[in-house]
C-alpha cells in the first residue's frame, strides 16, 4: 500500500477545491473563449493559404493548356509547310524536320505538365495536412465546448448556492434581530434629561424618576429599575461645560432605562403621550435594524404615519390601512397597494421631526423651544451598555 504525504494530499485537495471556486471558473471560461478565438483565426489563415495554392495550380494548368495549344498549332503549321515543299525537297528530309519540330513542342508541354503535377502534389500534401489539423482542431474544440458547458454548469450551481446563502443569511439576521429586540422588551429610551458635569448613574436614575413622577404622574421606585445610564460617548467633552453651556451648544445624551418588570415598561410607554408639550420624550428601545426600518417607513411617500409597538413596526397608508412592516420588501407591497398621488401629503410640507405623521410636529414645543430629536448616532453601540445584563445596540 502506497502512503501519501499528508502535506501533499492537503495541497492536492486545496488545488482541487480551488478549481471550482468562482474566480477559477471565470478564469477557465476566459481562457477557453480566448483559445477558441485563436483557433478560429488560425483556421481562417489556413483556408486562405489553401485558396491561394489552388489559384496558383489553376493558373499553371491554364498556362500549360495554352502552351499545349500553341505547340499543336505550330506542329500543324510546320507539317503543312513541309508538305508544300515536297516537290523540291526530299521526303526523308522533310520528315526529319517535321519530327524535330514536333519533338521540341512536346518537350515544352511536358515541362509545363511536370511543373503543374509537382504543384498539384504539393497542394495535395498541404490539403491532407490541413485535413489532419482541422480534424485535431475539431476534437479540441469539442473538448473545449464540453469544458465550457461544465464551467457554465458550475457557475449556475455557484449562483444558486450564493442565492441560498444570501437567503439563509437574511433569515439568520432576522432571527438575531428578533432575539435582540426581545432582550430589549423591558427597556425604554428617555430623551431630554439634562446631563450634569461628572454625573453618576445614581444621579441619572434620580433625574429619570423625577421626570416619570412630575411629567407622567407615575410613582416608580428604585427597586423597579434594573439599570439606568446614558447611551453613547459624550460629544464635545460635556464635562468641561456648565449646564447652561451644554443646553446652548448641544443636547444631552439619551438615557436607557431597563425595568425589572415588563408591566412597568408598558405603563411608561402608555403614558408617554403626556410628554408631547414638554422637552422630554420616551420611546421604545429598538434595535438598529428596526430603527432604520422605522425611518424608511416615515420617509416613504405612500405612508402617512409610522410607529413601533412592542418591537414591531407599523405604518398607516393613504387609504387608512394599517400594515405591519417586517422588512423593506413590505414597503414595496405598500407602494403597489397605495399608489402615490401627485399632491404631497400635508405631513410632507411640515419640518420632519421624530414624530412625522402624528398630526403635529413633535420636535417643536408649544412655547417655541425645540424638542430633542433622535439621530442614528444615538443608536450607536458602546462598550458599557452590556453591563445592564441585556443585549443592546
Amino acid at each position: 500500500m502506497v502512503r501519501t504525504d499528508p502535506a501533499k494530499r492537503k495541497k492536492d485537495q486545496s488545488t482541487d477545491s480551488s478549481l471550482f471556486s468562482p474566480d477559477s471558473l471565470v478564469g477557465q471560461k476566459k481562457v477557453i473563449t480566448k483559445t477558441l478565438k485563436k483557433r478560429s483565426k488560425r483556421n481562417t489563415q489556413k483556408s486562405g493559404e489553401v485558396r491561394t495554392a489552388a489559384a496558383s495550380i489553376r493558373s499553371h494548368f491554364a498556362v500549360a493548356r495554352k502552351s499545349t495549344a500553341a505547340a499543336m498549332d505550330a506542329t500543324v503549321t510546320n507539317t503543312d509547310a513541309v508538305s508544300d515543299l515536297g516537290a523540291t525537297a526530299d521526303h526523308a528530309n522533310g520528315g526529319a524536320r517535321t519530327k524535330v519540330i514536333t519533338t521540341v513542342s512536346a518537350s515544352d508541354v511536358m515541362e509545363e505538365l511536370v511543373f503543374a503535377c509537382g504543384q498539384l502534389t504539393k497542394l495535395t500534401q498541404t490539403v491532407e495536412e490541413m485535413r489532419g489539423e482541422i480534424f485535431g482542431l475539431r476534437q479540441e474544440n469539442d473538448s473545449l465546448k464540453q469544458e465550457l458547458v461544465c464551467v457554465k454548469r458550475n457557475e449556475e450551481k455557484l449562483k444558486d448556492d450564493l442565492s441560498e446563502a444570501k437567503q439563509s443569511a437574511t433569515a439568520a439576521r432576522k432571527r438575531v434581530n428578533d432575539l435582540e429586540q426581545y432582550t430589549r422588551r423591558n427597556n425604554v429610551r428617555v430623551f431630554g434629561v439634562r446631563e450634569a458635569d461628572n454625573e453618576t448613574t445614581t444621579d441619572c436614575e434620580r433625574k429619570v424618576l423625577q421626570v416619570f413622577r412630575d411629567k407622567l404622574g407615575l410613582t416608580i421606585k428604585e427597586d423597579q429599575i434594573e439599570a439606568c445610564h446614558r447611551v453613547g460617548a459624550a460629544k464635545g467633552k460635556p464635562q468641561r461645560r456648565t449646564t447652561e453651556q451644554q443646553h446652548h451648544y448641544g443636547k444631552p445624551r439619551p438615557v436607557i432605562v431597563r425595568f425589572v418588570s415588563r408591566k412597568t415598561t408598558e405603563t411608561v410607554l402608555h403614558n408617554k403621550r403626556k410628554l408631547k408639550t414638554t422637552a422630554y420624550m420616551v420611546v421604545e428601545d429598538l434595535t438598529r435594524d428596526n430603527y432604520y426600518l422605522l425611518q424608511r417607513c416615515r420617509d416613504h411617500p405612500a405612508v402617512i404615519s409610522a410607529w413601533s409597538k412592542r418591537g414591531s413596526i407599523y405604518s398607516k397608508t393613504e387609504n387608512n390601512r394599517i400594515v405591519q412592516i417586517s422588512s423593506t420588501d413590505d414597503l414595496l407591497t405598500v407602494s403597489r397597494r397605495a399608489p402615490v398621488t401627485s399632491t404631497p401629503h400635508s405631513s410632507d410640507l411640515r419640518p420632519r421631526g421624530f414624530g412625522r405623521g402624528r398630526g403635529h410636529n413633535r420636535s417643536q414645543r408649544s412655547d417655541g423651544e425645540r424638542r430633542p430629536g433622535r439621530n442614528i448616532d444615538e443608536f450607536e453601540s458602546d462598550s458599557d451598555i452590556g453591563a445592564t445584563g441585556g443585549s443592546y445596540m
